[in-house]
């Protein structure tokens, strides 16, 4: 991106915010590729457990997130951990409906890509995962906020710290305790 497309995109998703329906799609042109090879991320990362196409969970989550009703980012960033949190939602949403047709049977399986736990190739249900990142919320709220922008919003370190005016060492931090807290917990 060229210096002068990233304020361009943060004059787009102000006025998205505002309803403007050319800005979505200014928006949408923009990151629709960075959108789409993170749903693909989330998609592989469950070894096709979950049956839902990336292009899908794009369109799936952007509806969801059109439809609020308060909208506002600050930036790219945020634009896109807002995107993520709305995808990991969605495939949450799948997976329980996939649970509850099956009344009991296996439910669907997933890696806990990027994190490292104790044992890497280890499974993990997608639903116990939703249910740890709620708790590690509602403890370390700010860590969560990290786990979830690093991981699923595929943000760096740097980009998290200006986003959220801390510095590196404070995300390294948080991330390090975030990683720790959700091996713990998923490990019983």
């Amino acid at each position: 991106m060229s210096d002068a497309l990233p304020e361009a995109l943060t004059l787009w998703l102000a006025r998205a915010s505002s309803g403007d329906r050319e800005a979505w799609s200014q928006v949408l042109h923009q990151l629709y590729g960075e959108l789409r090879a993170l749903a693909g991320r989330y998609v592989g990362a469950r070894g096709g457990a979950l049956e839902v196409p990336p292009t899908a969970l794009v369109s799936e989550a952007w509806a969801k997130v059109a439809s609020r009703e308060q909208l506002g980012w600050s930036d790219r960033e945020h634009f896109l951990a807002v995107m993520a949190s709305a995808m990991r939602g969605l495939l949450v949403d799948h997976a329980r409906r996939a649970a509850a047709e099956k009344r009991g049977g296996e439910w669907q399986r997933v890696t806990l890509g990027g994190l490292e736990v104790a044992d890497p190739s280890r499974a993990l249900d997608l639903l116990d995962l939703d249910a740890a990142l709620l708790a590690l919320r509602a403890e370390h709220p700010r860590a969560a906020t990290v786990i979830e922008l690093r991981f699923f919003a595929g943000a760096t370190v740097e980009e998290i710290a200006r986003t959220q005016g801390l510095s590196v060492t404070t995300i390294e931090s948080e991330s390090r305790l975030a990683r720790a807290w959700l091996q713990r917990k998923l490990s019983r």
